[in-house]
């Protein structure tokens, strides 16, 4: 089964985001490293759930715009009607 994960884009960096793991984002400067930073992250994140923990491959199913408070200091800031339309589209 795979992970959908979306974008949020700032001036300086993005964030990929696991809309079905809550908390398991991560930061770089370009879309591919965000992700590749997502993978290198996944046996950390997996240590924290009490969970069984398969997130399988990554499907990107959109992207949004960040802001300058959110996206520059490492946290995500998606609203939530930004969210519900990712979801819609998959």
């Amino acid at each position: 089964m795979a992970t959908r994960v979306y974008f949020e884009e700032g001036k300086s960096s993005v964030f990929a985001a696991a809309i079905d793991w809550p908390g398991w984002c991560r930061r770089a400067k370009s879309r591919d490293a965000a992700l590749e930073a997502l993978l290198d992250y996944q046996g950390r994140y997996a240590a924290v759930l009490s969970m069984p923990f398969k997130p399988g491959t990554f499907e990107v199913v959109g992207a949004v715009p960040g802001n300058a408070t959110r996206t520059s200091v490492l946290r995500t800031g998606t609203r939530r009607g930004t969210m519900r339309q990712l979801l819609l589209k998959t």
